[in-house]
């Protein structure tokens, strides 16, 4: 499918030749208009996923997968929608002032104004990283929910990014500079972040108001109220879950959550950048049981 370029009113379509998906590209709202995406299939879908994406760098990570995830489930039959959340990507609005509320916000509005107007069945949702915790403060609690390599801990995933920005920082000095110079001396990124609401990391603007939210993630609290089926996909890590996972699925199990559990795909790392040629093939490990739990999901609701 070729990619879809917006018009000058916002919005473009594409209908792919070989398996007739549709795929609208639109700006949607008065103010600070939201960038969705909308994979329809080619006759009424059987149901329909609500993509939520990861933030700052793991968002450049995960693109692409996202966008072949989509694309894989419209040619099955099951619609799926995709935004870029305000103040992201080519969203309008203020990063500055974005937070989990208001992530979760944008998905809640962009569900119901799609739903009516393309006469979608109720959604399950999918998210990534930071945005499976936006997917499960944004789904029903009966809605069918699937987490790709969640966050557990705010804070671990914030010490992540610094440490790669750091392994960065050290890289292009050695590859850039004299053997005898020194890396600049950096202040500590969480003070700086506290005290000047913003840190620059690895190229991105990280403002205090959302980092705060994702470091008081409660996944646990947030996981144990859910009625509906919820798959927990962890990426990498061989077939059993890692200890903080495998805890999170005896906690929740034991509060009588309908919790399943995969491993697929091998290791991430979320917070770098590709090296060399994409490795499609780690993709479609993780994509294809995506696909086949929500097909066999939709299956038993209809």
């Amino acid at each position: 499918m070729a990619s879809v370029g917006l018009s000058g009113a916002g919005r473009a379509e594409r209908v792919d030749p070989v398996n007739g998906v549709r795929e609208i590209a639109e700006f949607a709202g008065i103010h600070d208009p939201v960038l969705r995406f909308v994979h329809l299939p080619p006759t009424q879908p059987t149901g329909t996923l609500m993509i939520c994406s990861p933030v700052y760098a793991e968002f450049s990570k995960n693109y692409r997968r996202e966008v072949r995830l989509a694309r894989k489930l419209a040619s099955s039959g099951i619609a799926a929608v995709r935004l870029q959340y305000r103040g992201t990507g080519n969203s309008q609005g203020d990063a500055a002032t974005a937070t989990m509320a208001s992530l979760a916000s944008d998905v809640a509005d962009t569900v119901a104004e799609l739903s009516s107007r393309h006469h979608l069945p109720s959604p399950a949702y999918l998210g990534t990283r930071v945005g499976a915790m936006v997917a499960a403060s944004a789904a029903p609690p009966t809605a069918p929910l699937v987490l790709w390599e969640p966050v557990l801990s705010g804070d671990r995933w914030l010490k992540e990014g610094i440490r790669a920005a750091a392994i960065s920082r050290v890289s292009r000095h050695l590859h850039d500079e004299p053997e005898n110079s020194k890396p600049e001396n950096s202040k500590n990124p969480i003070a700086q972040l506290e005290k000047e609401g913003v840190l620059d990391l690895l190229g991105f603007a990280l403002y205090q108001p959302l980092v705060a939210d994702i470091r008081a993630i409660a996944t646990e609290e947030l996981l144990s109220r859910r009625e509906g089926r919820l798959l927990v996909l962890q990426v990498g890590g061989g077939s059993q879950p890692r200890p903080a996972v495998g805890k999170l699925l005896d906690r929740l199990r034991l509060a009588g959550v309908n919790v399943d559990f995969q491993s697929a795909g091998k290791e991430v790392a979320w917070w770098y950048e590709e090296a060399g040629g994409r490795d499609f093939s780690n993709d479609d490990e993780i994509i294809d049981p995506t696909v086949s739990w929500l097909t066999q999901v939709f299956g038993n609701l209809s």
